[in-house]
């Protein structure tokens, strides 16, 4: 299992303060064997190590995909922090840090380590949430909002505008090209992705519902267009995961204001906040409580889960 980790308050904390040097993140590995079953910590390994040496790493949403012959890529949105006007020959001197996402993709090896292919910079990531392969060089990408300055964002958060979008990108190898394109818009905090066969499933998180949008009208248009279905999920739903061929796992926040409050850190003593997880059948929408703890133990805050065998391995936000 692949990881994605950042010390988001250490991060903040130091680059609000205008330190020169920030924390950084990792994709980790975590062998799936019987350690899994046991009650002890579990020893993880970084695997984007020499990755990091040069290059700033703040992972965000993950997803892992294998071609029709066996290659592994894992796309990795990064959330990483540049400075703004940095002085010339000055190195991380300049202005304030700012977040200006990328997408990194590497090659999964034969043991589970990861090769670093090629970053995709564009200007449509600047609110890059989730990530969702369509095979080796097409993905989708979420963004939870369209402001990319900090006024904005917070405006739009006030305001509970729904800005969010998802586009989609086309790489060419050879030229080592992309193509950027909205495909779907007007959604509230767009987050996870999930695809299969026929259709796309959308987080969204304000609108606290699973969008579902026709795949074929994609690949026929080039577009998502309007959602087919909206399933209402009691909460503002974070990451997605399949834990079979027509059940989706996701990440619910029951109170979107008690997860602010946790994030943000607007009150000293709430340092817990509600999660569930839940099982939606996507042909009927049916869903089941997997997992929920209302106090925030020992899991606050969860945002993603995933199945393997009889074991569900959960990540929270902090």
């Amino acid at each position: 299992a692949y990881l994605s980790a950042d010390d988001r308050w250490a991060v903040e904390g130091r680059a609000a303060q205008g330190h020169p040097v920030l924390p950084q993140g990792g994709i980790y590995v975590l062998r799936l064997d019987d350690a899994v079953r046991r009650s002890e910590r579990i020893a993880v390994a970084d695997a984007t190590a020499e990755f990091k040496t040069k290059n700033a790493f703040h992972p965000h949403g993950i997803d892992l995909v294998f071609d029709t012959e066996g290659r592994g890529t894992l796309y990795v949105i990064n959330r990483r922090y540049q400075r703004r006007n940095p002085e010339p020959g000055s190195g991380e001197r300049g202005g304030p840090w700012i977040i200006v996402p990328t997408v990194e993709l590497f090659d999964v090896g034969d043991g589970g380590e990861l090769h670093h292919r090629r970053t995709v910079r564009s200007a449509a990531f600047c609110r890059a949430n989730g990530v969702a392969g369509l095979g080796r060089g097409r993905f989708l990408v979420t963004n939870d909002g369209a402001a990319c300055g900090k006024w904005g964002r917070r405006l739009e958060r006030a305001l509970g505008l729904k800005r969010g979008n998802v586009v989609l990108v086309e790489l060419d190898d050879e030229t080592e090209t992309s193509a950027v394109r909205t495909v779907a818009g007007r959604i509230g905090f767009a987050n996870g992705l999930a695809v299969d066969e026929r259709h796309v499933y959308v987080a969204a998180t304000r609108d606290q519902a699973l969008l579902v949008y026709p795949r074929e009208t994609l690949n026929r248009a080039g577009t998502l267009g309007a959602p087919e279905r909206i399933i209402a999920v009691g909460g503002g739903p974070d990451n997605l995961s399949w834990a079979s061929e027509h059940i989706l796992l996701m990440a619910v926040h029951p109170s979107l204001l008690r997860l602010a409050a946790y994030r943000y850190r607007w009150i000293s003593w709430l340092d817990t906040a509600p999660t569930r997880i839940l099982a939606v059948d996507v042909r009927d929408g049916a869903q089941r409580v997997v997992w929920a703890s209302d106090a925030g133990e020992p899991l606050s805050a969860a945002t993603v889960a995933v199945r393997h065998e009889d074991v569900l391995i959960a990540g929270s936000i902090t």
